[in-house]
């Protein structure tokens, strides 16, 4: 297939450009398009999830400005296929049954990415809390210890006292 597609490069504030995909003008190969733009954000997606499954944040964080590119052109293909809408009311009805279909298919890996950054998520504040609680832990059993008595119990080390103000 015949790529008829072009990126309209747009300028922005100062020297800042954007490139907007343009599907081509044939509404059959347009709509085609817009199925390689939702592919090709699914195909990320799947990459990711395998990253999440296989906790490497590593990876996970590489595939951020690809998953940007790809959801940008998918943004600019459905934007456009919502303007252009009264000219695909006339497509070949596979292929948009097609479209409906990688639709479904395509929330359902979305699902699985979503419920994949919580657990990352929870994950990663499970860790900070480890690591809150033993700091504060450590900063206890480091402390100066006193008696009931008020008497400071022997220290190894010198104590600072002081007094905030700031308040």
């Amino acid at each position: 297939m015949t790529n008829h597609s072009a990126l309209d490069t747009g300028k922005l504030d100062g020297n800042k450009t954007i490139d907007v995909f343009m599907l081509s003008q044939d509404p059959n190969i347009a709509m085609q398009e817009m199925m390689q733009a939702l592919d090709a954000l699914r195909n990320v997606y799947d990459e990711e999830n395998n990253a999440l499954v296989a906790a490497d944040t590593r990876r996970f964080m590489n595939l951020q400005e690809k998953k940007i590119e790809a959801a940008q052109r998918y943004h600019d293909s459905a934007a456009q296929l919502i303007d252009r809408r009264e000219e695909f009311e006339s497509i070949d009805p596979a292929l948009r049954k097609r479209l409906r279909e990688m639709h479904s298919g395509f929330s359902e890996t979305t699902q699985r990415n979503i419920d994949g950054i919580e657990r990352m998520n929870k994950s990663v504040q499970r860790l900070s809390d480890r690591i809150h609680k033993s700091a504060l832990k450590m900063a206890l059993r480091d402390a100066p210890n006193y008696r009931r008595n008020g008497m400071l119990t022997q220290q190894d080390k010198p104590v600072s006292m002081g007094i905030n103000e700031s308040a």
